[in-house]
């Protein structure tokens, strides 16, 4: 309890997604927006984010990989290279409910 208390009083707590780790500046992408969230992990960082329709959508498309990767920009670029590819082999299905 008092972990979570300290890390969200040095704003280090979840997201408001209610993803823990901090937010990478979002980025377009073929009309789609590209969110990273590294998720610290044991010293590394493992790849994880958002897709969304637009920088406000309520709804996004969350994913999580098993890719780590030792320092969070090598994160965040390794989780929009695979967003990119999720966009380019799903495109708007990614938001369709039979997912």
């Amino acid at each position: 309890m008092f972990k979570r208390l300290f890390r969200a009083l040095s704003g280090g707590g979840a997201s408001s997604t209610g993803v823990e780790g901090t937010r990478a500046e979002p980025t377009e992408y073929k009309g789609l927006w590209v969110v990273p969230i590294p998720q610290p992990a044991g010293g590394q960082f493992r790849v994880s984010g958002e897709i969304l329709r637009d920088p406000d959508d309520a709804a996004p498309y969350r994913f999580e990989r098993s890719d780590m990767v030792p320092d969070r920009e090598g994160c965040i670029e390794l989780t929009r290279q695979k967003a990119h590819r999720l966009i380019d082999e799903q495109g708007e299905r990614l938001f369709t409910s039979s997912r």
